[in-house]
């Protein structure tokens, strides 16, 4: 396809998607008009056709629209005359987390799309059941978080169809979930999983185990969880993108250094496989497993021209699948970010590392970690207001060793049905986390090691336009083929 065609196309359907979710967002208007200026730059480069580059922009824009017209569900009358309101709920358990002795639940309505919060104090719904719940019908808000930035609630639970939530809650009856409910079946083997680990590890040390392999996080506390945003760590524990992104990339370097780089590549996209079956196949982990196949598959096909209309797809069929996930899940925006820092900022600063040594995969480690730090920086800071300055060391002796400790865990689980090789890699294991619980420690304690510095949304935008111009200085041509 023309690139003009396909990247007008692509990036009008993203604007459109971003224009009708803003719904008077000023961030989501201001980012739309931002990439529709970029779009016109960039297409600029390879058509000088102004009124078909406008046409094509203008369709797709309302193409974007309609889709995301179609995919958003609507919250009915009779909820919105309802609010604070006692009511009966009827519906399907999405998912079930449980910390600190409360379960978080999402139950989707019988007949309805859109979902439920419900918190829960000692709850044991499973996923997959019917329930009936009653409680207080409310519209979610915002809050201040402890850095004193206003935390934007509300857009947070809109990326998972999440309108309203359940005060006070108490549950009436519970159906057990169909037998070929395969939904229900994954959550099984997660908890299972969870059990096995937790049978043969110590905490924190199983729980970072559960953290890395299914993305558990129920076991972090307040303190252990502000040692790891310290440390710039706390991707290695969380279900998105950024994480696989970068823990691909190691996986890639390390398996690369020992075996064919054909084996590296198998065993990579069988190892995204199974995260993706073993945290139970939630749209989070579809979501990271597909950018972390799109890294793997830049690695093999070594031209940015494909592996950038891949990328592009990707995001597209994200958008169509969950037109909120653009604009309101960061966990989607930073893996994107971080998978273009990895395949075009990366390639540009390896040559800075050559006095790093290359054993093992030390050097693409250290300047993978740089690549997708400058990527997401600007990101970081305006959601998050503050980003840590020593996660490179931190991640340069953490990396190399996921894929090992990763692979030990999954042994450890497969011990299911030999119990007793457990010791055999439980041991290991836990030598290996206590290791890297040890460097996480070690980094959070350095003194001004966290910038704090909130950054303002045009200054995020303004960020990202030098880094454009920084990569596409060589023409827009050069960078993506």
């Amino acid at each position: 396809m023309d690139d003009t065609l396909f990247y007008g196309t692509s990036f009008g359907t993203v604007v459109g998607i971003i224009l009708f979710t803003s719904q008077q967002n000023t961030y989501g208007i201001v980012a739309g008009v931002f990439i529709c200026l970029v779009c016109i730059l960039f297409l600029g480069k390879f058509s000088k056709k102004v009124f078909g580059l406008v046409c094509i922009l203008v369709l797709s824009i309302l193409l974007g629209y309609g889709v995301s017209y179609v995919r958003i569900p609507k919250l009915p009358l009779l909820y919105t005359n309802a609010i604070n309101k006692n009511v009966t709920l009827n519906g399907r358990v999405i998912t079930a987390e449980n910390k600190n002795n409360v379960q978080t639940v999402l139950v989707q309505p019988v007949g309805q799309k859109f979902r439920v919060l419900v918190k829960i104090n000692s709850g044991h719904l499973l996923v997959g059941e019917n329930a009936q719940i009653s409680g207080i019908l409310q519209y979610p808000e915002n809050f201040t978080s402890s850095n004193d930035t206003v935390f934007d609630y509300v857009s947070y639970l809109k990326k998972d169809f999440v309108y309203v939530t359940l005060d006070k809650p108490h549950v009436l009856s519970t159906t057990p979930a169909g037998k070929w409910n395969i939904a229900a079946r994954l959550a099984v083997l997660k908890n299972k999983i969870e059990d096995q680990i937790n049978n043969n590890l110590h905490e924190p040390q199983s729980g970072l185990a559960r953290g890395i392999l299914v993305g558990s996080r129920d076991w972090l506390t307040t303190g252990l969880r502000d040692q790891f945003v310290r440390s710039g760590t706390i991707h290695i524990i969380a279900l998105s993108g950024y994480n696989i992104t970068i823990v691909v990339e190691a996986m890639l370097a390390t398996l690369g250094a020992i075996f064919s780089v054909t084996v590296a590549w198998i065993v990579s996209i069988v190892g995204i496989v199974l995260f993706v079956i073993l945290t139970g196949a939630s749209t989070t982990a579809i979501r990271a497993g597909i950018m972390g196949g799109v890294v793997i598959l830049a690695k093999l096909v070594g031209r940015k021209t494909y592996i950038g209309r891949v990328l592009v797809l990707a995001i597209i069929a994200m958008g169509i699948m969950n037109p909120f996930t653009i604009l309101y899940d960061v966990s989607f925006q930073l893996s994107v970010l971080a998978t273009v820092g990895l395949i075009y900022i990366t390639p540009k600063i390896l040559h800075k590392f050559l006095w790093v040594t290359d054993k093992f995969g030390i050097r693409d480690v250290v300047a993978t970690t740089v690549g997708t730090n400058i990527a997401v920086l600007p990101l970081i800071l305006f959601t998050m207001g503050q980003m840590s300055l020593v996660s490179i060391p931190a991640n340069v002796l953490i990396l190399p060793l996921m894929p090992l400790a990763m692979g030990l865990t999954f042994l450890l689980v497969l011990c299911f049905f030999i119990p007793s090789l457990s010791i055999l890699f439980a041991f290991p294991l836990s030598i290996l986390l206590t290791f890297v619980l040890w460097v996480i420690m070690l980094f959070a304690s350095v003194p001004f090691g966290v910038l704090n510095y909130p950054l303002p949304l045009w200054a995020m935008l303004g960020m990202y336009v030098v880094m454009v111009v920084m990569l596409f200085r060589g023409g827009f041509r050069g960078i993506v083929k």
